[in-house]
């Protein structure tokens, strides 16, 4: 066979496992198939499965014949020709190979990964195991993979070989030592619907860290601890019946409300609500490390060249925001998202007329600011957790008690997992990973609470300076203020960073003031940021306009006077919020809020 032995061969490769897979799947190979033969292209459909999927035909439930195959004698491959209905009713033969003997290949070089991979496996963790699979394939046989829930485009011809993708990107001078992915435009969400590779090994580098990662104790714990939870959310009897209603009942209606509208948030936070989690840490941790170091993932022009050049040969998704299930690998996604939408609409229209007094709402933070724009709302959908008991768990002091202990703040402080996840956090940062949101919200909702220590008519000698109105800037806000430097920050107790001048000016009564006044009383505070609520951090952030980056940050406030251990919780919510303008931010330490 000439398989692998042809170079010149342009593999697109499929993973499914664990289930019969869906009609749409078995088309979307098999139309893959006629395209590439109708093309007359040298290029080839391979679907990996694992051994237990073939000897239980639970894949397609088609007989497999087998064959053998030997990689240059370093793995051999088993192989089995399947037949595979296209949307002309056309059989279609198809390469279906055994996984299994790939990751017992890996397994002596990342015994860690391996071991996570499998237990993923055995957890039914499948949308977490296929973001693993695609790249050890790739790292192996470079080529196209993608998800089996993409349509490839019938009305073009197919790409001749791989020599030809490749001068596609070599063409626009992008390095053939990469891999590329799905890149929608100046959000900058990065996807693996779709992974190009073009030589062996682009991925070894990252395999090596996570396996590093993983040798941490409090990584690898983790792991095994929410592949249990994953599998236990799987068991739910509300995800059973979510998967198999099509959110028919009565109980399910805000569900299929929300889907219905395409309400990403509303539905996400519904399912978070109900202990149904959509993203996990650890698990996901290795899709973050490739989309952290991914090269072009800045770039407007790259989203365009790959929507443009590969969209000519797959149905790449629109939508940015994607409503997930909890079944398949490679198929996490909500299939033809629209067309699910129109039919519960009218199950949702006749809903509403029986139910028409009920109203289904998501909770909302209740500390927003009433001027805030939706280019600083950067942490929309954070759970603020505002109750009396969380105030008193993280340390909440009352206002204006300027010489009250902060033995609560203290308390909060030494919460262990607390410090686990800002241990874990900073991690990652060191490492250059991506934070996982799920963390980020945990690390919000557990952070001690600092009070302002002044009221509004305390705050100046001057009352009219306390009616000053600060300033909120964004981040295209600070680089056209090429004469500052120091901004102001707080951080609410919903996440949401709130940027201002350390210098601002302001006028009253028509003349210009200054932020400081000549007896040091400020006009614009760090309290007046936040309408004088509590934070979880602020101080002060340096922004280099040269390199158009935030290079220090401190824990300089007067007014609310946090200690350093907020200071790492600011370091850690700005490199999530801001990832491109904090890639060298440290932290300088304010030593009379030690305390």
């Amino acid at each position: 066979m000439s398989l692998f032995i042809d170079q010149n061969r342009l593999l697109i490769h499929y993973f499914w496992t664990g289930s019969l897979a869906p009609i749409t799947v078995r088309r979307n190979i098999a139309n893959m198939k006629n395209i590439i033969t109708l093309s007359n292209s040298n290029s080839e459909v391979c679907l990996w499965v694992r051994k237990e999927d073939v000897s239980n035909n639970t894949i397609f439930r088609k007989k497999f014949f087998l064959e053998c195959f030997v990689e240059n004698q370093t793995i051999k491959l088993e192989y089995y020709n399947l037949a595979a209905m296209d949307d002309q009713g056309k059989y279609q033969n198809i390469k279906v190979i055994i996984i299994d003997v790939l990751i017992d290949y890996y397994e002596t070089k990342f015994p860690k990964i391996i071991c996570v991979l499998k237990k993923m496996l055995k957890y039914k963790a499948y949308p977490f195991a296929s973001d693993l699979v695609r790249c050890l394939i790739l790292n192996f046989f470079p080529g196209i993979y993608s998800d089996c829930d993409i349509e490839p485009i019938k009305n073009n011809l197919f790409l001749k070989d791989f020599k030809s993708l490749k001068d596609i990107f070599a063409l626009e001078n992008y390095s053939l030592k990469i891999y590329y992915m799905v890149l929608f435009g100046e959000r900058g969400l990065l996807e693996n619907q779709i992974i190009i590779s073009f030589e062996k090994s682009c991925f070894e580098i990252y395999f090596a860290v996570y396996e590093m990662l993983l040798n941490e104790e409090i990584y690898f714990d983790k792991t095994l601890e929410e592949l249990v939870d994953y599998n236990n959310n799987l068991n739910k009897q509300i995800v059973k019946d979510l998967n198999n209603s099509m959110f028919n009942s009565d109980e399910h209606f805000p569900y299929m409300k929300y889907y219905s509208q395409s309400k990403f948030y509303q539905y996400k936070k519904l399912n978070e609500k109900s202990g149904i989690s959509f993203s996990y840490a650890v698990l996901d941790l290795f899709f973050n490390i490739i989309c952290e170091k991914f090269e072009y993932k800045d770039s407007i022009n790259y989203a365009t060249f790959f929507n443009l050049k590969i969209g000519k040969y797959f149905k790449l998704p629109i939508q940015d925001s994607l409503i997930y299930s909890w079944k398949n690998p490679g198929y996490s996604r909500l299939n033809k998202l629209q067309d699910a939408v129109n039919l519960v609409t009218k199950k949702v229209l006749l809903k509403k007329q029986k139910q028409r007094s009920r109203v289904f709402s998501v909770p909302v933070s209740t500390s927003y600011l009433p001027m805030q724009t939706e280019e600083r709302r950067v942490t929309a959908g954070y759970l603020p957790m505002q109750t009396e008991e969380r105030r008193i768990t993280a340390g909440y002091l009352p206002m204006n008690q300027n010489s009250a202990p902060q033995t609560l703040q203290n308390q909060a402080t030494q919460n262990p997992f607390l410090q686990s996840l800002i241990k874990k956090a900073l991690q990652q940062i060191n490492f250059g990973c991506i934070i996982n949101k799920q963390d980020i919200n945990k690390i919000v909702q557990l952070s001690p609470i600092w009070s302002p220590l002044l009221l509004p008519l305390q705050e100046s000698k001057d009352g009219l300076f306390n009616f000053s109105q600060p300033i909120m800037l964004s981040i295209s806000k600070i680089k056209q203020y090429k004469n500052y430097h120091v901004f102001r920050y707080v951080i609410n107790e919903s996440g949401e960073i709130i940027l201002g001048f350390d210098n601002e000016i302001v006028k009253i009564n028509g003349e210009k003031y200054q932020n400081l006044t000549t007896d040091g009383y400020a006009i614009a505070s760090h309290a007046s940021l936040n309408n004088y609520q509590p934070v979880i951090a602020a101080g002060q952030v340096y922004y280099d306009h040269n390199i158009n980056k935030f290079t220090k940050i401190n824990n300089n406030s007067g007014h609310y006077r946090p200690n350093s251990f907020s200071l790492d919780i600011a370091k850690i919510l700005f490199k999530f919020h801001f990832p491109n303008y904090t890639n060298s931010l440290k932290t300088v330490v304010y030593n009379q809020h030690l305390v």
